[in-house]
């Protein structure tokens, strides 16, 4: 998709000028007053809200994942709609007296020959994943900001971009008890799931559901099996005995309507096969190309027509509200924090031993921190509105989704997702939240079982089988099969960093003091990310 804005006129593929016709592109979906609307039933209720004046006051209250594109050739004029976290990301250049917008970077290079990539953006990149606030990895190019309205027109012949914010993140902490919290949400919950089952039981397909040790994805998992839908599931792990393979692989045996788990290993050979057969990043913004998911869902495309993903994203930040956040003092901890918690282990080494580095990571993380609350919500609105949305809920959704199911995202709901926003303060320090608030409805009616520790929570299985890790017998077995190491690694030890990292080819002027061999493995999937965006780049610069 291109459009080209230039001397009060639009041009589509930047060849052929609009004439008064209406062109509406969409992508994803969104439910609106209980509804779910996708391809051709949202792009007509897009083109009716937009004839009768309506779609921008309706925005706010459009939950899901999408993005529309509203040109009208007739007014001179069109209309850029996101959702909250820009999942379907766009892209704009303003070069002279030339606005170019589209979602694919190459388009851009191919009629700007003069653009550069950007290496502070690289850095950052190569550090968490992505690239801070509406840069990219090209100087000059930038993305749409998300929950936001944008309006492009013309100033006396000159296009010009207006952007209205319709939604910014704010954890109130409202009072509430436990129980009603729980009550509240146990209802919401099953409430929403409904609205997902009708539309998946219209397909009469299976759906595909990756499934990992974390709480999220078996919440789904269980919610789909519940309403009588089939699901494939797969995981992703460093090897057979890997922590979340074998807790996975006990939920998705347990499922009364699971069609099988498949499993994608990193070991040195399924390295190998992953570089040759894996999706490749055209994103500008994000290096994390989604493994864990889009590999198996172009596998699957004919089977499936929907992919469901949970993820609940660090809506809340548990102990560490207490342990570290309460005590922050000025945004250079909340910075600290960051680099600490929530980068590559190579980026926490050169944040302190490199200057250059410093200088590209601190001063742009820091301009991303607001100012207008306090440095708990100023952390969150980052994580959640940069890292979140950029690192993980851009990652499972492709540069050409119209070759995968539909993604949806349950916990990316609005009406879910609020409902962490207003719960009591005193609740998010307690750990018991993460019981109560998300899964005490499952166990209702159920006998109380042996608690065990999941991701850090203890947890009531809901019944026999659907959750593991089960007591002591399962957490032993795990902890003998990987040499008494839990947890996962992001590749293989197995594999040669140094040998890999012959092949890989970096921007003009990337620093060769960010490329120490011992960092390559802390680096792994974000510099290759890097070196497979540099490799197209120049190709479509020559």
């Amino acid at each position: 998709m291109l459009f080209l804005f230039r001397s009060n006129s639009i041009l589509f593929d930047a060849k052929a000028e609009l004439g008064e016709e209406l062109m509406i592109l969409t992508s994803g979906y969104f439910i609106y007053e209980e509804e779910l609307y996708r391809g051709n039933k949202l792009d007509s209720f897009v083109e009716a809200q937009y004839s009768s004046g309506n779609l921008e006051s309706l925005v706010p209250h459009l939950s899901g994942c999408y993005m529309a594109v509203i040109v009208d050739g007739a007014k001179k004029k069109a209309l850029v709609i996101q959702d909250r976290w820009g999942s379907y990301p766009l892209f704009y250049c303003q070069h002279g007296d030339e606005l170019l917008l589209g979602d694919d970077y190459r388009d851009f290079i191919d009629r700007y020959r003069d653009l550069k990539v950007d290496i502070s953006a690289a850095g950052q990149l190569v550090s968490f994943g992505y690239v801070f606030g509406n840069k990219t990895l090209i100087d000059g190019v930038f993305e749409f900001d998300s929950a936001h309205i944008h309006r492009l027109s013309f100033n006396e012949g000159k296009p010009i971009i207006d952007s209205a914010k319709y939604w910014t993140l704010n954890y109130s902490f409202d009072r509430a008890s436990l129980e009603t919290a729980s009550a509240r949400y146990a209802e919401l919950w099953a409430h929403r799931m409904d609205i997902f089952a009708a539309e998946l039981k219209g397909t009469a397909k299976p759906v595909i559901i990756p499934l990992s040790a974390g709480m999220d994805s078996r919440l789904v998992a269980e919610a789909v099996d519940r309403r009588g839908i089939a699901q494939y599931n797969f995981t992703f792990g460093a090897g057979p005995n890997n922590h979340e393979i074998l807790t996975a692989g006990l939920i998705s045996r347990s499922l009364m309507h699971g069609m099988g788990q498949f499993n994608l290993y990193l070991s040195q050979e399924g390295f190998e096969s992953f570089k040759q057969d894996g999706p490749v990043s055209y994103r500008i913004t994000t290096g994390h190309f989604a493994e864990k998911n889009l590999w198996f869902a172009q596998k699957m495309r004919d089977n499936c027509d929907f992919m469901l993903t949970g993820h609940l994203g660090d809506f809340m930040a548990g102990d560490h509200l207490k342990s570290r956040m309460k005590l922050w003092k000025s945004p250079d901890e909340v910075v600290e924090y960051i680099v600490k918690f929530k980068s590559t282990s190579a980026c926490k080494k050169l944040f302190y031993s490199s200057p250059s580095f410093k200088d590209a990571i601190y001063e742009p993380l820091r301009q991303r921190l607001p100012d207008d609350c306090d440095l708990i919500n100023s952390y969150m609105r980052w994580n959640l509105g940069e890292r979140q949305r950029r690192l993980i809920i851009r990652s499972i959704i492709a540069e050409k989704h119209s070759e995968l199911p539909l993604m949806l995202l349950p916990f990316c709901d609005y009406e879910l997702f609020d409902f962490y926003t207003r719960l009591p303060f005193e609740l998010l320090l307690n750990s018991r939240l993460y019981r109560h608030a998300a899964v005490k409805h499952i166990y209702r009616d159920k006998p109380l079982m042996y608690r065990t520790k999941v991701n850090g929570h203890a947890m009531y299985p809901p019944f026999q089988g659907i959750i593991g890790e089960y007591y002591k017998k399962l957490s032993d077995l795990i902890e003998r099969n990987t040499g008494g190491i839990k947890g996962s690694y992001d590749y293989s030890p197995e594999i040669n960093w140094k040998e890999e990292a012959i092949d890989y080819v970096f921007p003009e002027g990337f620093p060769i003091e960010w490329l120490r061999e011992e960092l390559l493995p802390g680096y792994s999937r974000f510099l290759y990310a890097l070196s497979e965006f540099t490799k197209e780049y120049r190709t479509n610069q020559q």
